[in-house]
């Protein structure tokens, strides 16, 4: 789940580097196959470089496996004082995101094969026919505008009937012969991809609009009329669409149409400006690749957090997640003097970060306690000598004597720390790491 609301977030972040270098390109000196070409690696780029980004260890948010660990994940950690007498918060608010996100995709899949479904129904209940040369689909629902799917055109018994029929055959091989097809499957899995992305959809608008140009000029470049096609096309424009994966004949705006069908065609295509674009997508999505953006989505993405824990991450069938050191107090000669915080509070050498690393390295979960579903949080207290050794390991909130020894154990490992500070001196002080270990 994850891992799905990550690739969708890098390529929604990709086929906006695409929209823009669009927007960079002058559209009236621009032919529609440029555009379509610029689209289509667009979409080729958005729906491959995820999937290498997120397979490829070096580059990838969600690799960092350890050895005897599997499928570990760390987290941005949120640094905080924990409250030893309180159990850790679990509130998952990236978990709820990455579920809608996955809930909503699989509906627009859904909708996808549906309306293939639809097409494939409507075409056994049709009557092949061949007109001008082209197998047509000949059905008998009213309102339909004549579209094509594939290699197949489909017709209203009606439009089979029209004396001009052979505009709208013309119109739809020209869809059929180019693959438009191919072009729309692929917008709308990118769209269900990317629901939530606006510029997905008016990008799928656009291809659509590109598709009925370069119908267009098809027709014209067979022998139609201007006059007559733009009159036909005006009539045939109350007509019902059928699935948005189809190409239908009705499908882009009649005015933009016919304002492309007036215009003159460039000469020549502005090499330099379509080069500086293309150079700005490369850099664009280069940076994407090793900015560490990539990461911080799967940061988002993958960690449980609140204002109190650090995630450490997933390991099989349980997570473990560690707090950095809780509490910091310095031991006084007299015992019974209340405790007091150092200036400077003793620090894991590498940082706090570099501890959880550590910890998560070295933790193992129980197998007795995986067995007896044993999990909660189990706090070890230490103490942090003024050389920064590590002494007097001891628990201080239990779960199981498993889940115990382990914590202990792994905390012994720990190396020096920095030691703390009372007055420019380093300080004997006690400390707190709460770990929570949690089957899921």
């Amino acid at each position: 789940m994850n891992v799905l609301f990550t690739y969708s977030i890098l390529s929604a972040i990709i086929i906006t580097i695409f929209y823009c270098i669009l927007l960079l390109l002058p559209s009236s000196a621009i032919p529609p196959r440029i555009s379509r070409r610029i689209i289509l690696t667009g979409y080729a780029v958005s729906l491959i470089l995820p999937m290498i980004l997120i397979a490829i260890p070096h580059i990838s948010p969600c690799a960092g496996t350890v050895p005897n660990i599997n499928a570990v994940m760390i987290g941005t950690p949120i640094i905080g004082i924990a409250d030893a007498g309180q159990p850790l918060s679990t509130w998952h608010i990236p978990s709820a995101i990455t579920t809608l996100n996955t809930i909503v995709t699989l509906c627009m899949f859904a909708l996808t094969l549906w309306s293939i479904a639809r097409i494939a129904i409507l075409k056994r209940s049709a009557m092949p026919c061949s007109i001008d040369g082209a197998t047509a689909m000949v059905h008998h629902r009213d309102t339909l505008a004549p579209f094509s799917w594939g290699r197949d055109i489909f017709l209203h018994s009606d439009d089979a009937a029209d004396p001009r029929h052979h505009l709208t055959i013309a119109h739809e091989r020209a869809h059929i012969i180019h693959h438009h097809w191919i072009d729309i499957l692929t917008g709308s899995i990118i769209t269900a991809i990317q629901w939530y992305n606006p510029i997905a959809w008016r990008i799928l608008n656009m291809l659509r609009d590109i598709h009925e140009y370069q119908a267009d000029a098809y027709v014209l470049d067979n022998g139609a009329d201007a006059y007559d096609y733009q009159m036909f096309l005006i009539e045939k424009t109350a007509g019902a669409r059928f699935a948005s994966l189809a190409n239908s004949l009705n499908h882009s705006s009649l005015n933009k149409r016919i304002t492309m069908m007036l215009s003159k065609k460039p000469r020549r295509t502005p090499r330099v400006r379509i080069a500086s674009a293309a150079m700005i997508g490369a850099l664009a999505i280069g940076a994407l690749s090793f900015s560490g953006i990539a990461q911080v989505i799967n940061d988002m993405s993958a960690s449980p957090f609140d204002s109190e824990t650090a995630s450490i991450g997933k390991v099989k069938d349980f997570s473990l997640t560690v707090n950095t050191p809780a509490t910091s107090t310095r031991l006084d000669e007299k015992p019974d003097e209340a405790m007091v915080e150092p200036e400077i509070k003793p620090e894991y050498a590498g940082g706090q970060i570099a501890m959880m690393k550590f910890l998560i390295e070295n933790l193992r979960y129980p197998e007795s306690a995986m067995k007896e579903k044993e999990q909660g949080m189990v706090l070890v207290g230490f103490n942090v000598d003024t050389d920064g050794s590590i002494s007097d390991i001891h628990i201080t909130k239990s779960v199981s004597p498993a889940l115990d020894k382990e914590a202990m154990r792994v905390v012994s490992l720990m190396p020096k720390f920095n030691p703390g500070k009372q007055d420019g001196k380093a300080v004997k002080c006690v400390c707190q790491v709460p770990i929570h270990f949690k089957l899921n």
